[in-house]
């Protein structure tokens, strides 16, 4: 046991050292900061391709219906026609490429739930969003790096603050006047490291929150754009189902009719 805690001993104090110039802790800070724009740019760059993506079907589902409501049967009219592009809206929406590959996967599985009949509209049983919010996730990932600043600010800080009360207790130790002056002059470095790291990490924790919170609001709003192009077209009907079936039972009835004349 004693072992162990002499290999714990000289593993921490391995670090106190780097407390007593005050340029260790703004260098870690300074590092903290690039870490932290880095993975910024990462979390933009995708949301800019995710983005372009859902933009790019909006226009593409725009390129084949009206979206001018202009009166009450204008919602029929649309029907109407997104039933008769359905064929070039369904190739479009299941392209795939680097940038869009999960959100053709996602209109795959929602494909799955039309029911596609004769004469307008396409129903469908479920509302679309559900599945493009699965394909274009937000960028909770920065949440995570928030809380991981936060964390490394925090062990810096006790271990300045360890630094700190073992420079304290050196000087304590010590009758030589110039020792001790360099004790507190190391206690006080000690002590401006642990502060510095601190507020890095928190001030990096509060940037990458705000950044994941106007990302996923931006990420939101496209997908409800893309969601609403498709409901327009679209009649989600919980009785969907019952209602093709409806339908081809009345294709049968009329086919028996003929059949008897």
């Amino acid at each position: 046991m004693e072992g162990l805690a002499e290999a714990a001993r000289g593993f921490v104090e391995g670090f106190l050292p780097a407390f007593r110039n005050t340029d260790f802790a703004y260098g870690l800070a300074g590092l903290m900061v690039l870490s932290a724009l880095g993975i910024t740019a990462v979390a933009l760059v995708r949301h800019l391709a995710a983005v372009s993506a859902l933009k790019r079907r909006v226009r593409q589902i725009a390129g084949f219906i009206a979206f001018e409501k202009t009166d009450a049967s204008g919602a029929d009219q649309h029907e109407a026609q997104f039933a008769r592009r359905f064929q070039d809206i369904d190739a479009a929406m299941q392209q795939s490429d680097p940038m869009s590959g999960s959100l053709a996967q996602a209109w795959k599985r929602y494909r799955k739930t039309f029911v596609v009949s004769r004469s307008p509209p396409v129903r469908s049983s479920q509302r679309p969003n559900g599945f493009f919010y699965g394909a274009a996730p937000p960028p909770t990932w920065l949440g995570v790096a928030a809380s991981t600043f936060v964390g490394i600010g925090l062990l810096l800080t006790f271990l300045g603050l360890v630094a700190a009360l073992t420079f304290a207790a050196e000087g304590m130790r010590d009758t030589d006047s110039d020792r001790m002056l360099d004790a507190i002059r190391d206690l006080l470095a000690a002590a401006a490291s642990k502060f510095v790291t601190s507020i890095a990490g928190v001030g990096l924790s509060i940037f990458l929150n705000l950044i994941e919170r106007v990302l996923t609001s931006h990420l939101r709003k496209n997908l409800d754009a893309l969601s609403s192009a498709v409901e327009l077209g679209i009649r989600v009907d919980t009785d969907a189902h019952s209602a093709a079936m409806a339908e081809r039972l009345g294709r049968i009835a009329d086919r028996l009719e003929v059949s008897r004349i």
